[in-house]
């Protein structure tokens, strides 16, 4: 019973899941994926507004963030 509850929250397609950072292909807004039904996923955005988009007009939302300062790195001891 624990395995099938794993996979409880995933959609329909195992494409995305609810919760999932996503932006919309068409107009470049960011939001969360709150519901998945066929293909169509819908997205709430960060205004607050909710819409069903095609999965293929939503892109997984990825962010890079800066690395802790590494004093081993080459290029922060550039020059000193």
């Amino acid at each position: 019973m624990g395995k099938q509850m794993e996979f409880d929250f995933m959609d329909d397609c195992g494409k995305y899941n609810i919760g999932e950072s996503v932006v919309n292909r068409q107009n470049l807004m960011t939001g969360r994926i709150v519901s998945v039904r066929g293909s169509s996923v819908e997205v709430r955005y960060v205004d607050g507004s909710k819409e069903w988009i095609s999965e293929d007009d939503a892109t997984k939302l990825l962010l890079e963030i800066d690395p802790k300062p590494n004093k081993r790195n080459l290029n922060e001891n550039w020059g000193t």
